[in-house]
């Protein structure tokens, strides 16, 4: 109990800060936007996303965990599109026919339709890779013994981090804004 608590505060943290260095860059406005459907979306892909990334930890660190916000930008378009055609898709059913190794540019040409030297692709391609690089940045800070349990729920938690972040840059892209509501 009191180690998944250290790991969903490591989550929250890294998720406040990434939220703050995207409002900076004008990417968000300083809330996460995120559904239930999406929350849960991310729950029923990890075990198979994270059999993936894993195998690319040790070579591509950022992709491993940058990845995972791809997802989100494919998963949240779909939400916005049609959630009852995409609500159903497999991790698998998201990647292009190199699979893991060209998700990002399988998601960013086919599932938001944008050509890879676009300035929208750059944008996404940058703030996630910074992203992944800051997640990195708070996994050392941890100094957690390498191959362990410790190391792999935090990168778990990274991971999920970054697909929630991924989600609510593309809402945000798409329109989407908390407002207060007057009261009538």
């Amino acid at each position: 109990m009191e180690r998944q608590k250290y790991y969903q505060d490591f989550g929250q943290k890294l998720l406040e800060d990434l939220l703050r260095r995207c409002t900076e860059s004008g990417l968000q406005a300083g809330v996460l936007l995120e559904t239930e459907d999406l929350t849960d979306k991310w729950d029923k892909i990890a075990r198979d996303y994270l059999r993936d990334a894993i195998e690319q930890l040790q070579e591509y660190p950022e992709a491993a965990i940058a990845w995972a916000g791809f997802l989100g930008l494919a998963y949240a378009q779909g939400w916005d599109e049609n959630w009852e055609k995409i609500q159903d898709y497999t991790y698998a059913q998201m990647q292009g026919e190199r699979g893991f190794d060209d998700l990002d540019e399988h998601i960013l040409q086919n599932w938001l339709g944008y050509a890879l030297d676009s300035k929208e692709a750059k944008k996404y391609n940058e703030a996630l890779l910074s992203c992944a690089q800051t997640a990195i940045t708070h996994i050392r800070s941890e100094r957690i013994e390498p191959q362990s349990v410790d190391a792999f729920y935090i990168f778990a938690e990274a991971v999920r981090t970054l697909f929630r972040i991924g989600a609510s840059l593309r809402l945000y892209d798409l329109g989407y804004r908390f407002e207060k509501v007057p009261v009538a």
